[in-house]
Parts: structure tokens; C-alpha cells; sequence
């Protein structure tokens, strides 16, 4: 049987894993998304290391690829989550032959590291 730690007690392997509190999981916001909008959740979330709050790239079709869908599904799943009042755009993104860059959002249960803004509990308004 293989062990789980190294001789100094320390995991072995990656470890990383995201959280979304049960407060968000049973909130209205949530609870209104389609599987879509949840899965993209995942997906910002996988972004998410703790202290990038604000930071969080992700392009359309990066989350279409990711989670099996269209690109217009990924991007009205987006929309969604922001309607949701679970996510917040702060920098647009960009699709060109010249600039490709993803746009970047922040989780609003959570502080912003970039702005320092308060979170949000937008996603506990009745939809």
C-alpha cells in the first residue's frame, strides 16, 4: 500500500481543490443558474488560488472547451452568473488577430485583491 505523504508528513500530489460555501450553494443567485452557469462557476473558481481575487481570466472559449459546450452557451452561462449576482466583470476581454486576452472577473462572496471591495451577498436577492 502506498502512503499518502512524504517522510516529512506532506501531502503528495497537487492537494488543490475548490470551495463554494453552502451559503452560496443555497442561495436564490445559485439556485436560478442553469447546469451550464454552475459549471463555468467551477471553472472560475479552478482559477481562484487565494490571492487573485479580481484576477480571474477566463475567456469564452476557454470555458466552452472546459465544459463541454458552445461558445454562445458558455457566454450566456457568464451572463448568467453575473445576473446571479455571483461573479462581477472588472476588465473586458478581447478577441482579435492582434489581441487575444481574456476578460477577468472577481467572486463576489469573496474580497477583491485588486480593488480591496468588500464582498457582496448580491446573490441572497430573491430572482
Amino acid at each position: 500500500m502506498s502512503r499518502r505523504t512524504d517522510r516529512t508528513g506532506r501531502s503528495k500530489g497537487d492537494g488543490r481543490f475548490i470551495t463554494i460555501p453552502h451559503e452560496v450553494l443555497n442561495s436564490p443567485g445559485y439556485l436560478s443558474t442553469k447546469p451550464p452557469a454552475r459549471a463555468v462557476l467551477n471553472e472560475v473558481m479552478m482559477v481562484y488560488n487565494g490571492s487573485n481575487n479580481g484576477k480571474l481570466g477566463l475567456s469564452v472559449r476557454r470555458a466552452a472547451q472546459r465544459c463541454c459546450i458552445s461558445k454562445d452557451t458558455a457566454a450566456s452561462a457568464i451572463a448568467e452568473l453575473e445576473d446571479a449576482g455571483l461573479i462581477e466583470r472588472v476588465k473586458k476581454g478581447s478577441f482579435t488577430q492582434r489581441n487575444r486576452k481574456a476578460s477577468e472577473y472577481r467572486i463576489l462572496w469573496k474580497r477583491c485583491d485588486v480593488t480591496g471591495a468588500l464582498p457582496r451577498a448580491s446573490y441572497k436577492d430573491e430572482r
